[in-house]
């Protein structure tokens, strides 16, 4: 189905948006290597939605949705500022030339070796669902129902997919990372299995959830600067 246009004008409004709020070109290009337009993302979600309680809805809907961007924007910038020439969507292939997948960012180091990297923006990651760990901001929050066996399922969903992909890129022959923020949980049964197929982990020093938190507050003032309060698109 073809995508409506959308008006100059208004693309020049999101962008402006976008910039004035700490959303810039670097971050712009980050979304768009993984298939994610912004500009085209706030238009669809807070430029032509007019119901007030649907807009703090996408909010949250774009900040989730944006999590893994913005995580690996933090990790590319991290490693450009120590000197390192990254990579991102770094395409990743076996001994036959078949491209296997794409690693989130690479970089070679300062002894000449190739770093792969896969980024994991999230509050846990676990193989047993015994080891999920209650978050007690939602289980005590009454201001929404906490799902928790949504959680889990997602967490250990999220521990079979690393597993996977690390699986994927270790067949390059090539140094594997996984990056991680402070405050992410990781179980020991993870721990193992990335040490038995010889992947380190590292942990960045943001705080995953102070990350979520600084990313909401740039798509709430991008989404008020695009019209949010303005009572004359409610009615």
């Amino acid at each position: 189905m073809t995508k409506e246009v959308i008006d100059v004008k208004i693309q020049e409004t999101i962008l402006k948006s976008l910039y004035d709020n700490g959303i810039n070109d670097k971050l712009i290009f980050e979304a768009k290597k993984m298939d994610v337009d912004l500009v085209r993302l706030f238009y669809e979600k807070i430029v032509l939605e007019k119901d007030l309680h649907k807009l703090k809805d996408n909010v949250d809907v774009i900040t989730k949705s944006l999590l893994g961007i913005y995580g690996n924007y933090v990790v590319t910038s991290y490693f450009e500022a120590l000197g390192y020439e990254v990579e991102n969507e770094y395409p990743v292939y076996d001994e036959n030339k078949k491209l296997l997948t794409k690693a989130d960012l690479a970089f070679v180091d300062n002894n000449g070796v190739v770093n792969l990297c896969e980024v994991k923006t999230t509050s846990q990651i676990i193989d047993n669902i015994r080891n999920y760990k209650d978050d007690e901001e939602k289980k005590y929050n009454g201001k929404y129902y906490y799902d928790m066996d949504s959680d889990i399922i997602k967490y250990k969903e999220i521990g079979v997919k690393l597993i996977k992909q690390v699986t994927r890129l270790k067949k390059s022959g090539k140094k594997v990372l996984v990056v991680i923020f402070n405050g992410c949980f990781m179980d020991d049964i993870i721990k193992d299995k990335l040490s038995n197929l010889g992947v380190s982990v590292f942990t960045m020093a943001p705080n995953v959830k102070e990350l979520e938190e600084q990313l909401r507050i740039m798509v709430t003032n991008v989404s008020n600067n695009l019209g949010i309060k303005n009572e004359e698109r409610r009615k």
